[in-house]
């Protein structure tokens, strides 16, 4: 499979057992807008006609490589193929495409048919897919019915294409005295041990915001210990609100990246701060954004990373120049090379283009969604240096 297959598309007041409705009524989410028509527009019905991809472009120029609504992206490898799932669309609970062509996609339609009873639907975000052993689980944010806050569930699947089924009778991830919980993502530590990261949905109802994780237990449903609070939100340029948790697993570092500021606004930027595990502690390592507007991405945010051609590729959202102040505007898909030196990443899709247009698959392994690489020497450059 070409490289241009490979991306295309590419406190602690915590309660999992008994998550029932919230005894006070909340503000609901500020800034919701209406679920648009999704990948549909350009890619037909499930199965039906290819929706065009650019990853030259994209990384080249940094366009959209998908032009289809598709925000809170997350990318899983299984083979050749590669699964993308987003946030809910007037067609789908969770939109899903498939790469397996170099460049087109396949949209497979809604991987989550069906929500548990004691959700509401409309309000499904941020999904995230780990792959265990012969079964895939699906988390996602959803709302608990009856109130106007969210919470993180789970589903299963004998297929990453779903249909996934959520047969649960209450929330996986509650956090309901901290305003709900959102963004789960998954991390695979270097034991081969998986934890979900996500966040405390304080700013529904005035409360602060801040990232957590926890570890799996066995088989993805349930979770081990109590949470690990990662990082506070801070004033400044993350407008006292940060999401969307993700983190890169590296032989030395750990690596945690983060939305923050209001998700509909030119304002939204992705930072990162370095942990001493993925249970923490994390440091901001710089007073700045890590990657704020672009030319042609406009509040950059929900970012994830998976790996191939012995690299580390990033899929966020954002929005194409103009498009904030429309009604119904939809949130592009767009792609980066991230390499680690020192500690520090770096985006490095255009200077490497050319270069990961040649390469062979390295030693790359994509462990639940979370990138663990075996680093190679490559053009003279020692191990795990960008």
């Amino acid at each position: 499979m070409t490289i241009t297959g490979v991306v295309a598309i590419l406190l602690a007041m915590w309660g999992v057992a008994g998550c029932g409705s919230d005894a006070d009524e909340v503000v609901a989410r500020p800034g919701q807008r209406r679920q648009t028509d999704g990948p549909a527009a350009v890619a037909e019905r499930a199965g039906g006609e290819r929706a065009a991809l650019r990853p030259a472009r994209g990384l080249l120029r940094g366009v959209p490589v998908f032009n289809g609504d598709f925000a809170d992206p997350y990318v899983l490898r299984v083979g050749d193929s590669f699964f993308a799932y987003s946030t809910n669309t007037d067609d789908a609970n969770v939109p899903i495409l498939v790469v397996e062509d170099p460049l087109a996609a396949r949209y497979l339609g809604d991987a989550l048919p069906k929500l548990p009873e004691w959700s509401d639907p409309g309000f499904v975000w941020a999904p995230a897919v780990l792959a265990d052993d012969e079964r895939y689980v699906l988390y996602y944010v959803t709302r608990l019915a009856d109130t106007e806050t969210q919470r993180i569930s789970s589903a299963v699947s004998a297929a990453p294409s779903g249909p996934f089924v959520d047969d649960s009778e209450g929330p996986m991830v509650c956090q309901r005295d901290l305003g709900g919980s959102i963004d789960p993502s998954i991390v695979t530590d270097r034991d081969g041990a998986n934890w979900l990261l996500f966040k405390n949905d304080g700013n529904c109802c005035g409360l602060p915001t801040s990232l957590w994780s926890q570890e799996l237990a066995p088989g993805g449903r349930s979770l081990l210990g109590d949470p690990a609070r990662l990082l506070d939100a801070r004033a400044g340029w993350e407008g006292e609100l940060i999401e969307g948790p993700s983190m890169v697993v590296t032989p030395d570092d750990y690596l945690l990246f983060y939305s923050a500021n209001a998700w509909d606004s030119e304002r939204y930027a992705i930072g990162w701060a370095t942990c001493e595990s993925v249970s923490g502690p994390c440091r901001r390592s710089t007073a700045d954004p890590w990657m704020d507007s672009t030319k042609f991405a406009r509040g950059p945010g929900g970012q994830e990373f998976f790996g191939a051609l012995g690299d580390v590729w990033m899929v966020y959202h954002g929005w194409e120049p103009g498009d904030l102040e429309v009604p119904g505007a939809q949130r592009r898909l767009y792609l980066e090379v991230v390499e680690v030196a020192d500690g520090e990443p770096r985006r490095v899709g255009a200077r490497n283009s050319g270069t990961l247009v040649g390469a062979v698959i390295g030693a790359t392994v994509l462990v639940g969604g979370t990138v663990l690489w075996r680093w190679r020497k490559r053009r003279g450059r020692s191990p795990g240096r960008g």
